[in-house]
């Protein structure tokens, strides 16, 4: 009978010995416990969540900042379309 829980504390088993004939104790004393192999694979997944949530985040700054940048150039493009039309206008005043 096994029950698995969240924690090894909670983790309830009947253990079946593994040392026989043909068994190595070296063997299983450098076999990682399945705790160990999960808590390894969480580290694991974490890290990659991480590092993905940061690459977005980055991405995320770098649309923003282009963005802005662009918002700006077009003001700045209107501004200048604006004050030439302007100065244009007096020019075309003068002539009449």
């Amino acid at each position: 009978m096994e029950k698995f829980g969240a924690s090894i504390e909670e983790h309830i088993g009947q253990c079946v010995g593994t040392f026989g004939p043909g068994s190595s104790s070296n063997h299983v004393k450098n076999e990682k416990s399945w705790w160990e192999k999960r808590h390894e694979k969480m580290e694991e997944l974490m890290e990659e969540q991480v590092k993905k949530a940061m690459k977005k985040a980055q991405a995320q700054r770098a649309f923003e900042q282009e963005r802005s940048l662009n918002s700006y150039l077009a003001g700045q493009q209107r501004l200048q379309n604006f004050l030439s039309d302007g100065t244009q206008g007096s020019v075309d005043m003068m002539n009449f």
